[in-house]
Protein backbone atom coordinates (compact mmCIF):
# COMPACT_ATOMS: atom_id res chain seq x y z
CA UNK A 1 0.00 0.00 0.00
CA UNK A 2 3.11 2.33 0.96
CA UNK A 3 4.62 2.42 -2.36
CA UNK A 4 1.30 3.55 -4.29
CA UNK A 5 1.15 6.15 -2.59
CA UNK A 6 4.42 7.06 -2.42
CA UNK A 7 4.51 7.34 -5.95
CA UNK A 8 1.29 9.16 -6.20
CA UNK A 9 3.23 11.82 -4.48
CA UNK A 10 6.23 12.29 -5.52
CA UNK A 11 4.24 11.78 -9.27
CA UNK A 12 2.44 14.90 -8.34
CA UNK A 13 5.10 16.66 -6.93
CA UNK A 14 6.64 16.34 -10.08
CA UNK A 15 3.94 17.31 -11.83
CA UNK A 16 3.74 20.60 -9.77
CA UNK A 17 7.44 21.84 -9.86
CA UNK A 18 8.00 21.29 -6.60
CA UNK A 19 10.91 18.50 -6.94
CA UNK A 20 13.29 20.85 -9.50
CA UNK A 21 12.47 23.67 -7.59
CA UNK A 22 13.92 21.63 -4.82
CA UNK A 23 16.90 20.39 -6.59
CA UNK A 24 17.94 24.07 -7.39
CA UNK A 25 17.20 25.42 -3.73
CA UNK A 26 19.78 26.55 -1.90
CA UNK A 27 18.87 23.81 0.93
CA UNK A 28 19.79 21.38 -1.66
CA UNK A 29 23.02 23.05 -2.86
CA UNK A 30 24.72 21.89 0.92
CA UNK A 31 24.00 18.59 0.72
CA UNK A 32 25.05 15.32 -0.85
CA UNK A 33 22.84 12.70 -2.20
CA UNK A 34 23.89 9.14 -1.64
CA UNK A 35 22.20 7.11 -4.53
CA UNK A 36 23.51 3.15 -2.73
CA UNK A 37 22.51 0.13 -4.53
CA UNK A 38 23.22 -3.40 -4.27
CA UNK A 39 22.64 -5.34 -7.39
CA UNK A 40 21.75 -5.29 -11.10
CA UNK A 41 19.56 -8.38 -12.07
CA UNK A 42 20.99 -10.88 -14.76
CA UNK A 43 17.95 -12.16 -14.71
CA UNK A 44 14.73 -11.56 -12.06
CA UNK A 45 16.66 -11.07 -8.85
CA UNK A 46 14.45 -7.63 -8.86
CA UNK A 47 11.48 -9.46 -9.10
CA UNK A 48 12.49 -12.06 -6.22
CA UNK A 49 14.11 -9.20 -3.73
CA UNK A 50 13.15 -5.73 -5.20
CA UNK A 51 15.10 -3.87 -2.00
CA UNK A 52 18.46 -5.62 -2.86
CA UNK A 53 18.29 -5.53 -6.29
CA UNK A 54 17.06 -3.29 -9.64
CA UNK A 55 16.82 -4.21 -13.05
CA UNK A 56 19.39 -2.66 -15.69
CA UNK A 57 16.45 -0.98 -17.63
CA UNK A 58 15.15 0.88 -14.13
CA UNK A 59 19.02 1.69 -13.28
CA UNK A 60 19.67 3.20 -16.86
CA UNK A 61 16.60 5.81 -16.13
CA UNK A 62 17.81 6.56 -12.99
CA UNK A 63 21.24 7.65 -14.60
CA UNK A 64 19.46 9.05 -17.26
CA UNK A 65 17.69 11.20 -15.06
CA UNK A 66 20.34 12.18 -12.96
CA UNK A 67 22.26 13.31 -16.11
CA UNK A 68 19.45 15.33 -17.95
CA UNK A 69 18.31 17.25 -14.44
CA UNK A 70 22.24 18.67 -14.31
CA UNK A 71 23.48 16.72 -11.32
CA UNK A 72 26.83 16.97 -10.81
CA UNK A 73 27.38 13.26 -9.95
CA UNK A 74 31.22 13.15 -7.94
CA UNK A 75 33.49 10.06 -6.82
CA UNK A 76 32.46 9.55 -2.85
CA UNK A 77 35.53 10.38 -1.57
CA UNK A 78 36.05 13.69 -3.49
CA UNK A 79 31.91 14.41 -2.71
CA UNK A 80 32.68 13.98 1.06
CA UNK A 81 35.58 16.37 1.07
CA UNK A 82 33.96 19.13 -0.93
CA UNK A 83 30.98 19.10 1.43
CA UNK A 84 33.02 19.59 4.59
CA UNK A 85 34.80 22.23 2.77
CA UNK A 86 31.30 23.76 1.99
CA UNK A 87 32.55 23.54 -1.54
CA UNK A 88 29.96 21.31 -3.35
CA UNK A 89 28.96 21.87 -6.76
CA UNK A 90 24.76 21.92 -7.42
CA UNK A 91 22.84 18.80 -7.08
CA UNK A 92 25.67 17.48 -5.81
CA UNK A 93 25.32 13.14 -5.85
CA UNK A 94 27.01 10.19 -5.53
CA UNK A 95 26.56 6.17 -6.55
CA UNK A 96 27.61 3.42 -4.30
CA UNK A 97 27.08 -0.36 -4.88
CA UNK A 98 27.43 -2.97 -2.21
CA UNK A 99 29.07 -6.78 -2.38
CA UNK A 100 30.51 -6.37 -5.91
CA UNK A 101 28.25 -9.07 -7.74
CA UNK A 102 29.18 -10.59 -10.85
CA UNK A 103 25.78 -8.33 -11.87
CA UNK A 104 27.54 -5.23 -11.12
CA UNK A 105 30.53 -5.89 -13.86
CA UNK A 106 27.89 -7.64 -16.23
CA UNK A 107 24.99 -4.84 -16.06
CA UNK A 108 25.97 -1.79 -14.14
CA UNK A 109 29.79 -0.82 -15.03
CA UNK A 110 29.05 -0.35 -19.25
CA UNK A 111 25.96 1.71 -17.52
CA UNK A 112 28.65 4.36 -16.18
CA UNK A 113 30.69 3.73 -18.52
CA UNK A 114 27.80 5.24 -20.69
CA UNK A 115 26.83 8.13 -18.87
CA UNK A 116 30.30 9.25 -17.22
CA UNK A 117 29.78 8.27 -14.23
CA UNK A 118 31.75 7.34 -11.43
CA UNK A 119 31.02 4.83 -8.59
CA UNK A 120 32.42 3.20 -5.36
CA UNK A 121 32.18 -0.34 -4.86
CA UNK A 122 32.57 -2.01 -1.58
CA UNK A 123 33.30 -5.40 -2.62
CA UNK A 124 32.76 -8.93 -0.38
CA UNK A 125 36.22 -10.66 -0.45
CA UNK A 126 36.25 -14.11 0.66
CA UNK A 127 33.29 -15.31 -2.32
CA UNK A 128 35.52 -12.95 -4.63
CA UNK A 129 38.45 -15.59 -4.73
CA UNK A 130 36.00 -18.62 -4.24
CA UNK A 131 33.79 -18.64 -7.09
CA UNK A 132 30.39 -20.31 -5.78
CA UNK A 133 27.18 -18.78 -4.76
CA UNK A 134 26.65 -16.73 -1.94
CA UNK A 135 24.74 -19.98 0.13
CA UNK A 136 22.12 -18.16 2.54
CA UNK A 137 21.29 -15.80 -0.55
CA UNK A 138 21.14 -18.27 -3.23
CA UNK A 139 19.03 -20.64 -1.13
CA UNK A 140 16.27 -17.90 -0.71
CA UNK A 141 16.56 -17.17 -4.60
CA UNK A 142 16.08 -20.61 -5.17
CA UNK A 143 12.96 -21.40 -3.11
CA UNK A 144 11.27 -18.44 -4.89
CA UNK A 145 12.07 -19.23 -8.28
CA UNK A 146 10.97 -23.02 -7.37
CA UNK A 147 7.81 -22.62 -5.66
CA UNK A 148 5.77 -21.88 -8.77
CA UNK A 149 6.33 -25.27 -9.69
CA UNK A 150 6.47 -27.18 -6.18
CA UNK A 151 3.95 -29.25 -5.45
CA UNK A 152 4.20 -30.07 -1.85
CA UNK A 153 6.02 -33.03 0.49
CA UNK A 154 9.38 -33.45 1.26
CA UNK A 155 12.15 -30.77 0.12
CA UNK A 156 15.80 -31.64 1.49
CA UNK A 157 15.16 -32.60 5.11
CA UNK A 158 12.10 -30.68 5.40
CA UNK A 159 8.90 -32.39 5.78
CA UNK A 160 6.23 -29.70 3.75
CA UNK A 161 7.14 -26.82 3.21
CA UNK A 162 5.07 -24.08 2.12
CA UNK A 163 6.89 -22.02 -0.59
CA UNK A 164 3.65 -19.93 -1.38
CA UNK A 165 4.11 -17.15 0.37
CA UNK A 166 7.23 -14.91 1.56
CA UNK A 167 6.40 -16.42 5.28
CA UNK A 168 6.82 -19.94 4.33
CA UNK A 169 9.58 -19.39 2.40
CA UNK A 170 11.58 -17.87 5.12
CA UNK A 171 10.70 -20.76 7.04
CA UNK A 172 11.88 -23.17 4.80
CA UNK A 173 14.97 -20.88 4.49
CA UNK A 174 15.75 -21.03 8.18
CA UNK A 175 15.12 -24.94 8.36
CA UNK A 176 18.00 -25.25 5.54
CA UNK A 177 20.42 -22.88 7.38
CA UNK A 178 19.69 -25.33 11.31
CA UNK A 179 20.73 -27.70 9.07
CA UNK A 180 23.72 -26.57 7.82
CA UNK A 181 24.86 -25.12 11.45
CA UNK A 182 23.70 -28.92 13.32
CA UNK A 183 25.52 -31.13 10.60
CA UNK A 184 28.67 -28.57 10.53
CA UNK A 185 28.47 -28.68 6.49
CA UNK A 186 31.23 -27.58 4.95
CA UNK A 187 31.61 -25.05 1.86
CA UNK A 188 31.63 -27.96 -0.24
CA UNK A 189 28.53 -29.58 1.24
CA UNK A 190 26.60 -26.25 1.11
CA UNK A 191 27.13 -26.00 -2.77
CA UNK A 192 26.09 -29.45 -3.02
CA UNK A 193 23.05 -29.06 -0.39
CA UNK A 194 22.25 -26.47 -3.09
CA UNK A 195 22.22 -28.20 -5.90
CA UNK A 196 20.29 -30.46 -4.42
CA UNK A 197 17.42 -28.27 -3.31
CA UNK A 198 17.55 -26.45 -7.10
CA UNK A 199 16.90 -29.94 -8.54
CA UNK A 200 14.60 -31.16 -6.28
CA UNK A 201 12.34 -27.91 -7.33
CA UNK A 202 12.51 -28.74 -10.79
CA UNK A 203 15.37 -25.70 -11.54
CA UNK A 204 18.65 -25.60 -14.33
CA UNK A 205 21.47 -26.12 -11.36
CA UNK A 206 23.90 -25.62 -14.17
CA UNK A 207 22.12 -23.04 -15.99
CA UNK A 208 21.88 -20.48 -12.98
CA UNK A 209 25.98 -21.07 -12.29
CA UNK A 210 26.75 -19.94 -15.60
CA UNK A 211 24.62 -17.22 -15.61
CA UNK A 212 27.02 -16.51 -12.69
CA UNK A 213 23.52 -14.96 -10.34
CA UNK A 214 24.22 -14.48 -6.61
CA UNK A 215 28.32 -14.96 -7.45
CA UNK A 216 30.55 -12.29 -6.90
CA UNK A 217 33.13 -10.33 -9.60
CA UNK A 218 36.02 -12.77 -10.04
CA UNK A 219 39.87 -10.61 -9.34
CA UNK A 220 40.11 -10.17 -12.88
CA UNK A 221 36.99 -8.36 -13.19
CA UNK A 222 37.45 -6.83 -10.07
CA UNK A 223 40.78 -5.30 -11.71
CA UNK A 224 39.06 -4.39 -14.98
CA UNK A 225 36.57 -2.64 -12.68
CA UNK A 226 39.33 -0.57 -10.80
CA UNK A 227 41.17 0.39 -14.50
CA UNK A 228 38.19 1.63 -15.60
CA UNK A 229 37.99 4.23 -12.24
CA UNK A 230 35.82 2.42 -9.98
CA UNK A 231 36.79 2.93 -6.64
CA UNK A 232 37.20 -0.51 -4.99
CA UNK A 233 36.76 -0.31 -1.23
CA UNK A 234 36.05 -3.55 1.62
CA UNK A 235 32.74 -4.31 1.97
Amino acid sequence: MRKPIKRSLLHALKLSGAMRACARSEWRRGRLAILCYHGVSIEDEHLWEPSLFVSAGLLESRLRLLRDSGANVLPLGEAVERLAAGELPPQSAAITFDDGLHDFYLNAMPLLRKYGMPASLYLSTWYCRHPRPVFRVFCSYLLWKGAKGFRGGPLLHLSNPDLRTARGRAEALDGILRHVGEQGLSKTDKDALAERLAGELGLDYAAILRARILQLMTPREVGEAAGAGIDIELH
